[in-house]
């Protein structure tokens, strides 16, 4: 804002003239110049790599979940599912570092009737595909982790949840990829498309952007690798369903981020 010149008074005590303001339009001039600030983007989501839990009992409630395919019901059955933020062939070192974690819950959708969507091209690293979405089968809820002791809450997480779909298609075979997650470093074969991931708006939360999927697949240790080894140590889980603990039994899919289209 420019401020309002006032009468200068000399030493002598004699007046000076004022100092005139700018005229509006060279206000409005300067105003329309001055840069606003960008808005900061959130990053991309980092690959994940994907560990089934050993079961424990649960109690099931419903959630909304409105994705690119429209809005369902959707009952949560119990989670399964814990996904590390993974450095894949040395792409983000620090990625292993990541506090937002996924939790993935099994999930059954009550309302519509699910109909197969057909025809949906995929693209990730590893190339293209067009894939059938089979049936909804998970929500994955961004969640804090420890092996050490409950965490608390992720503040203000940049995870999107996702809805994701089985889908159907033939196999893809990557000879060898790297990866690197709290639990290790490994060689792994790419074996098949498995699941698609959508972020989805959970209860009217909303989706944050940038709206990235996540293309998931399973994967098999290279020859020569060890085999995940079930854990007895708990790991410690923290999201908005509540606290957790969960034993990690094998080592499920690696999922990366994608882009999608369809007709």
């Amino acid at each position: 804002m420019f401020a309002i010149a006032g009468w200068l008074v000399g030493a002598c005590g004699a007046a000076a003239p004022p100092t005139l303001s700018p005229s509006p339009s060279t206000a409005q001039a300067s105003v329309a110049t001055t840069p606003s600030a960008a808005p900061t983007p959130t990053p991309a989501p980092d690959p994940f790599q994907c560990y089934e839990l050993v079961y424990k009992p649960f109690t099931r409630f419903s959630v909304s979940l409105d994705d690119q395919f429209g809005p369902t019901t959707v009952e949560v059955i119990r989670p399964h599912w814990l996904c590390n933020p993974a450095n894949v062939n040395g792409a983000d070192p620090t990625a292993a570092d990541d506090p937002e974690h996924l939790l993935g819950y099994i999930i059954r959708q009550t309302v519509p009737r699910f109909a197969k969507i057909t025809n949906q091209v995929v693209t990730d690293q590893f190339g293209s595909l067009t894939l059938d979405l089979i049936k909804p089968d998970y929500l994955t809820v961004p969640s804090a982790k420890s092996m050490t002791s409950p965490p608390p809450p992720l503040v203000d997480p940049t995870l999107n949840h996702f809805k994701c779909y089985r889908v159907k298609h033939g196999i893809r075979r990557v000879p060898l990829v790297t990866i690197d997650d709290e639990f290790g470093s490994l060689r792994l074969m790419v074996r098949k498309p498995f699941r698609l991931c959508i972020p989805a708006d959970k209860n009217g939360e909303g989706i944050n952007d940038p709206q990235i999927p996540l293309m998931c697949y399973v994967v098999k240790p290279a020859i020569g690798e060890p085999p995940f080894k079930s854990s007895v140590a708990p790991v410690y889980v923290n999201n908005q369903f509540g606290q957790s603990t969960h034993r990690v039994d094998h080592r499920r899919e690696l999922c990366v981020p994608a882009t999608l289209g369809g007709p």
